[in-house]
């Protein structure tokens, strides 16, 4: 196993997990009152799996310091004339001693181990929380990222992105809290806040459900439920019916805390928000704004039936004719047909008309279903000077911030009626640092169209999705007009 994990823990990405097994499975022998299970190493690349054995005693997982100074990249020196050993890593060491339940972590902290070290078959044997937290997560002396689940039996190592580590609800005299913990810090982007459903985005993060199972169903945060969604993590529940309304705080960097408070009063004083009838209350667009990708000199990608700039010219087209059909919608464009302007003259032309949607159009040459693209706000662009800020000018990559929520709801309704016309799979709804999008301060998204090599991007296809989009943006805005 050495040869396989040492000096590589950066390039690695390792799942361990950690199963009942019999005693057969294990060559080694199994130390006196101890319960055996077998840790399966999972090196990147084509290497082979390794199982190596691990003991639980009252609680405590241990593990051999041979295989887990190898998983860390640790340099072990032993004194067995004191029954001592030292780990080092590249800018920590830990000792411990036989016999003993304590550790001495850089010669200056104590940590106290949940069993003994002990020595069986020639090597030191270490309880597993010299390594994790309580949370599963590294101690600050190891180096490298791993996370453990003692209920899932799984132990991960590797340059993972960020996770939620600690979910619980808390309650107090006047309403009800959800709490998430991050191993990093935690941002959030607040989707629909009604009472049929509350859905907030935590950006940047991944949740493992075996790692953390959620609290159990709770009658204020109904069917809570996470789901990864590319760019981090979406948070959906249904808020009891004793909610009078909600707060979104981050009482630390990485913490993220939902509040559902029961007294009237405080929403009326402004310490609690009110719930939206809907998830977000969407204006009826009576001005739509479309961004045909690309043009003049730069084509864009080259897909099954023409150069995208063209067919995104096509399907604008198209698309207008729905609107002002469907919608009795005003519809105005970026550009003409062989022009190619930059990101700021399309945002300002779309700000100019005092339009009520903006919708970026492409087609790209990746295989697959449609995607979504919103923009991140609130990208640390200066702020506009009062002079000019009473003028009405806004600071360009800043307008997305009071849109956001709608911008998320008009693009699932878009994205679902599309990959549903198309009869393909959505790729999902993504966050980005995309310039026509942020400086526009309306809602706006962009519409990726993946393509499939055995259909062409023909007129009647294209034209399918202008009525998909049409159809979309009206369900979004008659459920909002149906709630008001």
């Amino acid at each position: 196993m050495t040869r396989w994990v040492c000096g590589g823990v950066a390039a690695l990405l390792v799942v361990v997990a950690l199963l009942f097994v019999a005693g057969p499975r294990v060559e080694a022998e199994t130390p006196p009152g101890m319960v055996p299970f077998e840790i399966v190493v999972v090196p990147a690349g084509s290497g082979r799996a390794r199982l190596v054995p691990a003991w639980e005693r009252d609680g405590a997982l241990y593990l051999g310091a041979n295989e887990i100074s190898a998983m860390l990249g640790l340099v072990k020196f032993w004194r067995p004339e004191l029954g001592r050993l030292i780990l080092a890593g590249k800018n920590h060491k830990v000792t411990v001693i036989e016999g003993t339940d304590v550790a001495l972590v850089d010669d200056g902290k104590i940590l106290h181990l949940p069993g003994v070290v002990f020595l069986w078959e020639g090597q030191m044997m270490v309880p597993l929380d010299l390594f994790v937290d309580a949370h599963g997560e590294p101690r600050p002396w190891v180096d490298a990222p791993l996370v453990f689940s003692k209920e899932a039996r799984r132990l991960r190592l590797g340059g993972d992105k960020p996770s939620i580590r600690f979910a619980a609800i808390a309650a107090d005299s006047t309403g009800w809290t959800l709490r998430f913990e991050s191993t990093a810090q935690l941002r959030q982007e607040l989707g629909g806040w009604g009472r049929s459903e509350f859905t907030i985005r935590l950006l940047n993060v991944s949740y493992d459900p075996l790692l953390l199972p959620l609290p159990t169903e709770h009658p204020w945060f109904q069917g809570l439920r996470l789901q990864d969604a590319g760019d981090g993590v979406d948070v959906r529940f249904t808020p009891g019916a004793g909610a009078a309304g909600f707060r979104v705080t981050s009482p630390d960097t990485n913490v993220v805390a939902i509040r559902l408070g029961i007294v009237p009063e405080d929403v009326d004083a402004g310490r609690l928000s009110a719930f939206a009838s809907s998830g977000v209350s969407l204006p009826r667009f009576r001005r739509i704004v479309l961004d045909p990708g690309h043009g003049g000199a730069d084509s864009g990608d080259q897909v099954s039936g023409g150069k995208e700039s063209e067919l995104a010219w096509k399907l604008a087209r198209m698309l207008r004719d729905r609107l002002e059909d469907d919608l009795d919608a005003e519809v105005l464009f970026t550009r003409e047909e062989k022009e190619n302007p930059g990101p700021e003259a399309r945002a300002d032309a779309a700000d100019r008309s005092l339009a009520d949607l903006f919708l970026s159009l492409h087609i790209h040459g990746r295989e697959g279903g449609p995607a979504a693209f919103l923009a991140k706000a609130g990208s640390g662009v200066a702020p506009t000077p009062s002079a000019l800020d009473d003028l009405g000018f806004k600071p360009f990559g800043e307008g997305q911030a009071p849109g956001e929520a709608e911008s998320r709801v008009v693009a699932l309704a878009v994205l679902e009626s599309v990959a549903g016309a198309l009869e393909v799979s959505a790729r999902g709804i993504h966050t980005e640092l995309i310039p026509v999008l942020a400086g526009v301060s309306m809602p706006a998204m962009l519409l990726e169209l993946g393509t499939d090599p055995r259909k062409k991007w023909s007129e009647d296809r294209l034209r399918a999705v202008a009525e998909a989009v049409a159809d979309g943006i009206r369900h979004a805005t008659d459920l909002a007009e149906e709630d008001r």
